[in-house]
């Protein structure tokens, strides 16, 4: 409902809105699927014809539900009289993104709990087409609360008389509560044809913050279980590049994940066709000095039951792994320093893109000469620490009493703790000058440490293992079953003879075995040594009689 009024003069013809046109409670559907629902709309406009031209201007486009504001645009358009006379258009917009995604055309293509979008464009139509459009979203939330940051967008585009599409679409990630920016910019061409589009572009970056970016898959959104289908699709039946051919360029100058970890002058090229999707010469540089080059690439079969297959080629020199340490685990010692190559061949079968990466299987071997390793966390020097004290403490009371016995006790209690306090901070952390690592994921998705061989001046570290993932659970939460042998001379062998957890004979290399139980388990993120650290216990306060000696000492008996 609405009213119009309409006045002629001077060769033309002008239509107005006296009261905005209503349409309350709007619903649409196509082929029996609804688009959208319940929709309260308000239009104002005015239309203008004459001889010289046309012109039309929306002056106002309201649109609500249960009067929460979806939308508001308002927009004009016009033509000059004369052939080949361009038709130009501009106009504005604001809307909130939570409510238009609760529309039946939206459902699962974004998960916003807050959120605001407004933008402008203008364009012209003639035999050129241009469109320039400014996009902002703003005050982005997801539903658990996390503040997301800005997004500002500018999109030209110009369409030329035979199809062709140049375009340029920079993007500036604004994260506030960081006081950071992160940028991209596509620029190209597309070229449509029966098949899809065949594009030749460009992905550009000065700076990225990968947890920044990673707010358009907020954005974009992904297939999620329902309650009448709580099973995803079993697998894809097109692949994720789906009507795009051609390729696309890479040059990004720094990504950063986490505050922590680094990677730079990402270069190379991905080169799509129907069935395939191939990386050429992609490189980058890693942390300070590493580098990594990538081949291979994904292939598409479908109406497979896994149509995605992968092979891949790393290799990787002078890597620094622990930044990485640091990123997927802040607040805890990297568990590896040093510089390292890597080599490793990836493959993998899987029936959706977003199961590929779980699925992946492959043998990593890694080298390095020189670094520090923390792999075996013992955690008892404080309490061995403190029953040095107490033993010092009870030396200076012995003295007190003149025992001769008692000061040949006491000596042993204090050099006991002492000496496991000593071994404990060795074995913490091992300065190495070779480590080697053979790791393999299976078919069984399990880690597998095939090898691993660490050598020191004083210590040399053997060991093997596994790592289990957690159904539905996170890299760090894979269960993890290892054991090591630990070898030794010089100091370090003269704590271990001390504390009688050394074998008799050496090697020819001098390096005598140990008796240390050294089992690691717990998980990824949280690796245990309890064991360990139990033995170590016991031998400080066991081994060096002091459970004993100080109830004799504090009762007066002097035995």
């Amino acid at each position: 409902r609405g009213e119009f009024t309409a006045s002629a003069g001077g060769g033309g013809l002008v239509i107005r809105s006296k009261s905005p046109l209503q349409i309350p409670g709007l619903s649409v559907a196509q082929a029996g699927q609804p688009l959208v629902a319940n929709l309260d709309v308000a239009v104002s406009l005015r239309a203008d014809y004459s001889p010289q031209g046309w012109q039309a201007d929306l002056s106002e486009l309201r649109v609500s539900s249960a009067g929460t504001h979806l939308l508001t645009l308002s927009a004009k358009a016009g033509q000059l009289a004369g052939q080949d006379e361009v038709i130009k258009a501009a106009g504005s917009w604001t809307a909130s993104l939570p409510a238009l995604l609760q529309q039946p055309v939206a459902k699962g293509t974004a998960v916003l709990a807050r959120g605001q979008l407004a933008g402008d464009f203008t364009g012209s139509l003639g035999t050129q087409r241009e469109v320039q459009a400014k996009f902002k979203f703003t005050e982005l939330a997801v539903p658990t609360g996390a503040s997301l940051p800005d997004i500002s967008a500018e999109l030209r585009a110009d369409v030329a008389a035979d199809g062709k599409i140049t375009f340029n679409l920079p993007l500036l990630f604004a994260n506030k509560a960081k006081a950071r920016q992160s940028d991209l910019a596509v620029s190209g061409s597309l070229v449509a044809s029966d098949a899809g589009f065949a594009t030749d572009a460009r992905l550009v970056s000065q700076e990225v913050f990968i947890e920044d970016v990673e707010v358009l898959a907020a954005l974009t959104g992904e297939s999620a279980p329902t309650a009448t289908n709580p099973t995803l699709p079993g697998f894809d039946e097109k692949p994720f590049w789906h009507g795009v051919s051609g390729q696309v360029v890479l040059a990004l100058k720094k990504l950063h994940y986490n505050d922590q970890f680094e990677v730079s002058d990402v270069n190379g090229t991905v080169r799509i066709d129907a069935g395939a999707l191939k990386l050429d010469g992609l490189r980058a540089g890693l942390g300070e000095g590493g580098a990594a080059k990538v081949s291979g690439g994904l292939t598409f079969a479908a109406r497979t039951a896994k149509p995605y297959a992968l092979a891949a080629d790393l290799a990787v020199s002078d890597f620094n792994p622990a930044p990485f340490f640091r990123a997927i685990n802040p607040g805890q010692p990297a568990t590896v320093e040093g510089k390292f190559t890597v080599t490793s061949k990836l493959t993998g079968q899987a029936a959706t893109l977003a199961a590929l990466a779980d699925d992946a299987q492959g043998d990593f071997q890694l080298t390095s000469k020189g670094g520090v390793f923390r792999g075996l966390p013992v955690s008892i020097a404080s309490k061995v620490e403190t029953t040095s004290r107490i033993a010092a403490g009870v030396a200076a009371v012995g003295s007190l009493f003149g025992s001769g016995a008692g000061k040949d006790k006491v000596a042993d209690i204090a050099n006991k703790a002492q000496a496991v306090s000593e071994l404990g901070k060795t074995l913490t952390a091992i300065p190495y000058d070779q480590l080697s690592v053979v790791l393999s994921r299976d078919a069984t998705l399990a880690a597998v440490l095939k090898d691993f061989t660490l050598i020191a001046p004083e210590v040399r570290l053997s060991g093997a293992g596994a790592t289990t993932p957690k159904t539905g659970g996170a890299l760090l939460d894979s269960a993890l079953a290892m054991e090591f042998k630990l070898s030794a001379r010089g100091h370090t062998a003269d704590l271990l003879k001390y504390l009688d957890s050394l074998e008799a004979q050496p090697d020819e290399l001098g390096y005598t075995a140990s008796k240390l139980p050294l089992r690691v388990n717990g998980t990824l993120g949280r690796p245990s040594t309890s064991e360990l650290n139990q033995y170590l216990a016991n031998l400080a306060l066991e081994k060096s009689g002091a459970t004993d000696l100080l109830p004799k000492w504090l009762g007066g008996s002097g035995k």
